[in-house]
């Protein structure tokens, strides 16, 4: 599937599905590449139960299934890093998807 990120990195902790909306797996490729520092994903995939079990947000765009915003598969990822990557790892995201985001805090 992706070079630089394994399944089981990516996949719901509750279900194991894999399911990224189109390109986003090619951006985080790119992203660990191109900051040439070692992330690790702590959460990518969630199932509508497991968010729930989580209490995560309804319209999380963690969710593999997410009708609210029509992205086709999950398109979020919590992220360790080993460097400082605190402007250059969201600012790298939003170039490499080529779209503005929003994000919630």
């Amino acid at each position: 599937m992706l070079n630089q990120f394994s399944l089981l990195e990516l996949a719901c902790r509750t279900t194991d599905q894999v399911r990224l909306a189109a390109g986003f797996g090619e951006a985080l490729e790119r992203l660990r590449v191109e900051l040439d520092a070692p992330i690790s994903i702590n959460s990518a995939c969630r199932s509508p139960l497991h968010n729930a079990k989580i209490s995560g947000h309804p319209h999380s765009l963690h969710l593999i299934i997410n009708s609210h915003w029509g992205t086709g598969g999950t398109c979020a990822v919590d992220v360790a890093a080993t460097a400082d990557l605190s402007s250059s790892g969201s600012y790298l995201l939003d170039e490499l998807a080529n779209r503005p985001r929003t994000v919630a805090r």
